[in-house]
C-alpha cells in the first residue's frame, strides 16, 4: 500500500472526532459587540451577556473588539466582574 493511504487511513477517524469536539462545545463568552444606530450615528457596543449591559460604545468595530476581547482575557476587576455602576442598562 501506499503511505499517503495508510497515513490518512489512520488519521482521518482522529480528525472527525476532534471536529465533533469542537462542535460541541458551549460558547464561553462573557461578552459581545453589537451595532447600535442612534441619532444618525452608527456605534458599536460593548455588551456583557449574563446581564445584557452595555460596558462601553465606541465609533468602529475593531476598538469595541479590541476592549472585548481585552475584558476576556485579562478581566479588569479579576473575578468580581464589572461593578454594576460602570454598566448602562440597556
Amino acid at each position: 500500500m501506499d503511505k499517503k493511504k495508510i497515513y490518512l487511513a489512520l488519521i482521518r477517524p482522529v480528525s472527525e472526532l476532534n471536529q465533533r469536539l469542537k462542535n460541541m462545545k458551549k460558547p464561553n463568552s462573557k461578552f459581545k459587540v453589537e451595532l447600535s444606530k442612534t441619532d444618525n450615528e452608527r456605534t458599536y457596543c460593548v455588551i456583557e451577556t449574563q446581564t445584557n449591559s452595555v460596558i462601553s460604545t465606541h465609533k468602529n468595530r475593531q476598538d469595541a473588539e479590541h476592549v472585548m476581547n481585552f475584558q476576556t482575557k485579562t478581566p479588569t476587576f479579576g473575578k468580581l466582574g464589572i461593578p454594576s455602576f460602570m454598566k448602562e442598562s440597556r
